[in-house]
């Protein structure tokens, strides 16, 4: 049995929903042991405009500016001498084994998630595209309460729409794919907050990452049409970095 070389950006079987299935999952490396859990997400954008999902970020400086802005520069001011205080721990995608309720690492606990490089011109954080208000076709239309991505081959894990809502990021908990999922009365009032989101395709999309908006133009399509398509996506069961498959 053969394993591929990890690509920048890794490879993983099924449609994700960013913030449902990877934010705030435990990372286990490849002996089982605990390295931290996912706090955020490294983007990288290129030159035709793809966001690629390149890493994952941990830590309080990864979580502590999902969350508030403000806490991160308490948080930064409160040791001012501290090295990597201004850093998260990052994880390259193509190091990621396997996806199911965590995520499993290829390699040892050591040297797993050192401090991330300063975000460079062509990297930015999934947290600052959740939440950030959408206009479509000139009208305001909600905000980004998801991120949906697709593995390519030679690319790696492509965002290629997003998911607009009333809600907050990662608030229709998956109940927007699966028709059986339970408790039922979670289920209908989850729904029914979410009757009027819809999906976007990210080519669609023009982002203002300074301001923290985007404008969506041109077709879309109703969330629950997902629902009703029979599109649960979510971690297959298996996940492998790289541009194939084992043999």
């Amino acid at each position: 049995m053969s394993t591929p070389h990890g690509l920048p950006g890794g490879r993983f079987e099924g449609e994700l929903d960013l913030a449902l299935h990877l934010l705030d999952r435990q990372v286990q490396d490849a002996d089982g042991a605990l390295v931290g859990k996912v706090d955020d997400l490294e983007l990288t954008r290129h030159d035709d405009g793809t966001l690629v999902v390149s890493g994952l970020l941990l830590g309080a400086n990864a979580l502590l500016p999902r969350l508030w802005r403000r806490a991160q520069e308490l948080h930064v001011a409160a040791a001012p001498q501290r090295p990597g205080q201004h850093v998260a721990d990052r994880i390259d995608l193509a190091l990621v084994e396997r996806l199911d309720s965590g995520v499993r690492l290829r390699t040892g606990r050591a040297g797993a998630a050192p401090p991330a490089p300063a975000l460079a011109a062509d990297r930015v954080r999934l947290a600052q595209l959740l939440g950030a208000p959408v206009t479509h076709d000139g009208t305001p239309a909600g905000r980004v309460v998801d991120v949906r991505a697709r593995p390519e081959p030679g690319r790696g894990l492509v965002v290629r729409e997003l998911v607009v809502g009333r809600g907050g990021p990662g608030s229709m908990l998956g109940y927007d794919r699966t028709p059986d999922m339970g408790p039922w009365l979670v289920a209908a009032v989850v729904r029914r907050l979410h009757r009027d989101s819809w999906v976007v395709d990210a080519r669609q999309c023009d982002i203002d990452w300074t301001r923290g908006s985007v404008r969506a133009q041109g077709p879309r399509r109703p969330l629950a049409q997902d629902r009703e398509d029979g599109r649960r996506g979510g971690p297959g069961p298996r996940v492998q970095p790289g541009g194939a498959g084992e043999d």
